[in-house]
């Protein structure tokens, strides 16, 4: 096994582009939207990252997906937000960006190591001190948060962890969010899978989901056809 990225670095490439065609426009659209080189690093660790552990999905799709939902994020009067699913933290670090300086970010995940890889650049933008990371599964913490009466005190959520719990992240961060906050889902298209699920745990929760939205009463919503497909939920 090759050793893991550093920060700041990408692992050797056999192909030009990493991802669809145009990512490479892609990219250099991350990187002109940089404030000093902290974006612009993470994004190249976030693609590195993906590599190493040789998940083509993520690198190819990461940035596609993650720069809208930071787009809603910023254009939200967020102060409060929660993110499931952190992996290098690239997506962590913008929404950190977009909100105020006694704002706060509620990072989920179960993975220090990659986690790790983040945070010289969370120091490097100046945002370090407004996550709140919590290294344990994102149900727990979600559950935590509510128990503590936090709820519909976050504008903004984030849907990025293991797929199987989509239904439970949704219902859990619906209760969490503030009216007129809004959630963000990540892979609703999950590759295509979603028109063919089979008996694929992971499909058939993020097909079971969509489904739910479509017809949830409780929101508003809309499902980008861009990458691995983003949905955006807006609480009535």
């Amino acid at each position: 096994m090759r050793d893991p990225p550093q920060p700041g670095t990408a692992s050797p490439r056999t192909r030009r582009d990493v991802g669809p065609q145009g990512s490479n426009t892609l990219r250099r659209g991350c990187r002109s939207r940089a404030t000093g080189g902290a974006v612009a690093g993470a994004e190249v660790t976030f693609t590195a990252a993906a590599e190493y552990i040789q998940e083509p999905r993520w690198s190819q799709w990461g940035s596609a997906t993650e720069l809208p939902a930071a787009d809603v994020a910023a254009g939200t009067p967020a102060a409060e937000e929660a993110e499931t699913g952190v992996y290098t933290g690239y997506n962590t670090m913008n929404m950190a960006l977009a909100v105020p300086a006694d704002g706060r970010v509620i990072a989920c995940d179960i993975n220090v190591d990659f986690v790790n890889i983040g945070k010289p650049f969370w120091r490097e933008a100046e945002v370090d001190q407004k996550i709140d990371l919590r290294i344990k599964p994102a149900v727990e913490t979600l559950d935590e948060l509510l128990q503590a009466g936090e709820a519909e005190t976050f504008d903004f959520a984030f849907i990025d962890a293991d797929k199987v719990n989509y239904g439970l992240y949704y219902e859990k961060c619906l209760q969490l969010i503030r009216k007129g906050g809004v959630i963000a889902i990540d892979n609703v298209l999950w590759g295509g899978k979603v028109l063919r699920p089979g008996d694929d745990r992971d499909t058939l929760s993020i097909v079971k989901l969509n489904e739910k939205i479509y017809t949830d009463s409780r929101v508003n919503m809309s499902m980008l056809s861009i990458a691995d497909g983003l949905t955006l939920v807006f609480k009535l």
